[in-house]
């Protein structure tokens, strides 16, 4: 129950945060913007509940956190300290496409797929799909933006079962 609550909290947060322009709006665009890009890949049937998906950019990586108060602590403290970007949404219900994803230059620790399910179905929470990797040994790859430029390649696989499920992120 107590998962379920600290999961229906994160969701919350971070839908409200969304769509109140809290941070999770891209970064205005120009001849300066930077980035990332890449291809994300679908496998798994696409849930009737998805409102969307976006790709998650974090500056940090929640490393040795596992238990959900202490996720959504951390969580919490990215978007108010600005540390946080999300892409545009991306198109559902299709195979797999082109994304990009306006960011400040620096260095991200993790970079995800996050599927955000429709408001009726809020309390099952915001889910981990994917994320960047270049080894697949390892959970996440941290890259780096510089001014005026796309890093390219951020290439990664989204498993649509993942949203059924009760783990929040990998």
């Amino acid at each position: 129950m107590k998962r379920c609550a600290c999961s229906a909290l994160l969701a919350a947060l971070l839908l409200f945060a969304c769509y109140k322009g809290n941070g999770l709006d891209p970064v205005s665009g120009g001849e300066d913007r930077a980035g990332i890009r890449g291809h994300i890949s679908y496998t798994g049937a696409w849930p009737d509940s998805t409102r969307e998906v976006r790709i998650a950019v974090m500056k940090s990586y929640p490393e040795g956190i596992s238990d959900p108060d202490s996720l959504l602590a951390f969580m919490i403290e990215a978007l108010n300290t600005g540390q946080l970007f999300f892409s545009d949404t991306l198109t559902r219900f299709i195979g797999g496409q082109d994304y990009e994803c306006d960011v400040e230059p620096g260095e991200y620790e993790w970079i995800l797929a996050a599927w955000f399910p429709d408001i009726t179905l809020f309390l099952t929470g915001v889910k981990q799909l994917g994320a960047y990797s270049d080894d697949p040994a390892r959970t996440h790859t941290p890259v780096r933006v510089m001014p005026g430029s796309f890093t390219e390649q951020i290439d990664m696989e989204a498993d649509l079962d993942r949203a059924a499920g009760d783990v929040i992120f990998y």
